[in-house]
């Protein structure tokens, strides 16, 4: 539908997962999540109490997801080897302890006395094993004055509300229940104050996006700096890709296809002419991308040369994947033709629908052996055998979902109206909210340990860690 292809995502350029989305995050303000980590244990070996400042996170078995139980650490030591818990006069926990030889070393039943007595530690949290790294979330904790725990009841358990609660400390030192996305950690903003950014691809060390109606190419480290632009002048840059060398973006307004390395330079134009091309795909050879306008899927060489037609007389062809041997894309469709999933020969020959019927299918990501794809006017993300078959839904009620990317493992994809970026096993399962708040969530990719996204109506470009 032409009304929303402003709307419209920009899938990686290569096989997703080959290239990480990851970098130190920095040290956070007092009111933000700090950096996050791994290995199952607090970075303080004694953990200040009393502290109000930022809870220094870290990650243990890996994804924390709603519903989760997780541990926090503030000094709640078990000093000796009894399940008891120092404290100090005042009632508070004390500080500098040895580590936790075992999980029940991580629970306080109930708070700390003002005489300074020690609380016993209950039975250790089922399927918690602190000494295997099994410990999903680890947090500086602190206990009042008078030996009250902060929040929560005096089982040392807390249901954590906000973001707030963990950015504060959870401070009863207890299990916490993630129960709302606002209890993760908030994802990383790499860029602010870009220009309608669109499309997003990723390599080990880099972000580069499109900037829709600033007209620009850009890139910034997941380390942190600024963002850099390759490329300005463009018309209305839109999808874009990496090899391990160039950046490769579509110019929808300029009907152009277009290259420039890494360190930026003068922008090669491999392809003009082109009627609102869209998305794009790059393997070892070829460029790869959709022709909204004219209802097309072309290529052509990386290295310049003359544009082939793969596929003509589609429906309205939005966002383009490839894997080894073959190029997928998603017709759109119209008000009075359903829309379609398809896939050709990346060497040539006839187009296969792999699934009709679709509502308004955009966003498309394949692996090994599956295809994927959002369908926004459905609401739902869907997956299918690469070789033809029965399409499973995997989540369904999505807010207009958009972008969309696999690793070896999930889905992940952005609902564009909710402003929230989602995660769901591959297999099949119940979805998880990585992030919420996103304001218009467009194009996502997908690395080793991160996902990184566009906003396109606050013009930020943000990354999460862990995925």
């Amino acid at each position: 539908m032409k009304s929303i292809r402003w709307a419209s995502v920009s899938t990686l350029a290569i096989t997703l997962g080959l290239f990480g989305c990851e970098g130190s995050s920095g040290s956070p303000p007092d009111a933000a999540v700090g950096p996050l980590g791994t290995g199952g244990s607090s970075a303080d070996s004694g953990g200040a109490v009393g502290d109000t400042g930022g809870a220094d996170i870290r990650t243990g078995s890996g994804d924390v997801g709603l519903g989760d139980t997780v541990v926090t650490e503030g000094g709640i030591r078990d000093g000796g080897g009894d399940g008891s818990i120092p404290t100090g006069s005042d009632g508070a926990i004390a500080d500098g302890l040895a580590a936790p030889d075992a999980p029940t070393d991580m629970f306080a039943g109930g708070s700390p006395g003002s005489d300074g007595g020690a609380v016993d530690a209950p039975a250790a949290e089922s399927g918690v094993d602190a000494s295997a790294g099994d410990v999903a979330v680890l947090a500086r904790a602190e206990v009042g004055a008078d030996g009250s725990s902060g929040l929560g009841g005096s089982d040392g358990a807390t249901t954590l509300d906000s973001s707030a609660d963990i950015a504060t400390g959870a401070r009863d030192g207890g299990a916490v229940t993630v129960d709302s996305a606002a209890d993760l950690a908030p994802p990383i903003t790499l860029a602010s104050g870009q220009n309608s950014p669109k499309g997003i691809a990723v390599n080990s060390t880099n972000a580069f996006w499109t900037n829709w109606a600033g007209g620009t190419v850009m890139k910034v480290p997941f380390a942190g700096g600024t963002p850099t632009t390759l490329a300005s002048g463009q018309s209305s840059p839109n999808g874009i890709a990496v090899d391990p060398t160039s950046v490769y973006w579509t110019n929808y307004g300029g009907g152009t296809i277009m290259k420039v390395t890494f360190v930026g330079g003068t922008p090669t134009t491999l392809a003009s002419g082109q009627s609102g091309p869209e998305s794009i795909a790059v393997d070892a050879t070829n460029v790869y991308w959709t022709n909204f306008g004219d209802g097309t899927v072309s290529r052509v060489p990386i290295a310049g040369g003359n544009p082939t037609t793969l596929a003509s007389g589609q429906d309205n062809p939005r966002s383009i994947a490839i894997d080894a041997t073959s190029v997928y894309w998603t017709n759109e469709g119209s008000t009075t033709s359903p829309g379609t999933v398809m896939r050709i020969p990346a060497a040539g020959g006839s187009p296969t629908t792999l699934a009709s019927g679709q509502n308004q299918p955009i966003g498309i990501a394949v692996d090994a052996a599956s295809v994927y794809w959002t369908s926004w006017g459905g609401g739902t993300v869907m997956k299918l055998p690469s070789a033809g078959g029965t399409a499973t839904t995997l989540a369904s009620a999505q807010g207009y979902p958009q972008g969309i990317a696999v690793d070896g493992t999930s889905v992940y994809w952005t609902n564009y109206t909710d402003g929230t970026v989602m995660k769901v096993p591959a297999g099949g399962g119940t979805p998880t909210i990585l992030a919420s708040d996103q304001n218009s969530p467009d194009s996502i990719a997908v690395g080793a340990t991160s996902v990184c996204w566009t906003n396109f109506d606050d013009g930020t470009v943000a990354r999460l860690t862990p995925k």
